[in-house]
C-alpha cells in the first residue's frame, strides 16, 4: 500500500544519498586518522612507539596480547569500524621505516631490511651450529626468522617487503 505512494525513482534516490553519506563519513574518517599521524611523524623513535601503541589500542587491538606473542601472530581480532580500519590503514602506509633508519631491531632484521645477505647468511649458519635438525623446531630459528620488532609487528623478512613498499611510494 504505501509503494504505490512514492514517486518514480525513490530507491534509486534514497541510495545515491546513502552512498554520498557513507562517502563523506569515510572521508572524514581518513582526514581525522592521517591527523593522528601526522601528530607524531616527527618525534623521537622511542615516543613515536608509544604514540603507536596507543594507536593501535584506539583500534581495539589487544596489545597485551601481542607483547606476550613475540614470535607469532598475536591479537587477529577484526577491526569494526570505519575509524580504526583508517588508524590501522595510515599506520601501515608509515612502513616502519623509522625502526630501520635509527637502527631501532636488531642485526638480522637490520640485515634483512636492506638486503644484506652476507650478515643474514652469517647469523643463519650461526643457529645452524647450535641446532639439531630439523631447523623448523629450533626455537632460536624462530626468535630469529620471527620475532616482531617493530610497531607493526613486522618479522625481520616482512621488514623488506615493508621498506621496498614505503621506498617504492
Amino acid at each position: 500500500m504505501g509503494k504505490k505512494n512514492r514517486k518514480p525513482g525513490h530507491h534509486h534516490n534514497q541510495r545515491a544519498d546513502n552512498l554520498k553519506k557513507d562517502a563523506k563519513r569515510h572521508q572524514d574518517s581518513a582526514d581525522q586518522a592521517s591527523k593522528k599521524i601526522d601528530a607524531f611523524r616527527s618525534l623521537p623513535l622511542a615516543e613515536k612507539k608509544t604514540a603507536i601503541r596507543q594507536l593501535w589500542i584506539e583500534t581495539g587491538t589487544n596489545v597485551s596480547q601481542n607483547d606476550g606473542d613475540p614470535t607469532g601472530d598475536g591479537d587477529q581480532t577484526m577491526i569494526v569500524s570505519f575509524a580504526q580500519r583508517d588508524i590501522a590503514r595510515h599506520l601501515y602506509s608509515l612502513g616502519d621505516v623509522d625502526h630501520i633508519a635509527e637502527q631501532g631491531i636488531s642485526k638480522f632484521a637490520l640485515g634483512c631490511a636492506v638486503g644484506n645477505s652476507k650478515v643474514i647468511g652469517e647469523m643463519i649458519e650461526e643457529v645452524r651450529k647450535l641446532e639439531p635438525r630439523p631447523y623448523s623446531r629450533s626455537a632460536n630459528m624462530l626468535a630469529l626468522l620471527e620475532t616482531r620488532e617493530t610497531s607493526m609487528r613486522l618479522s625481520p623478512l616482512l621488514l623488506l617487503v615493508s621498506a621496498g613498499k614505503t621506498m617504492i611510494a
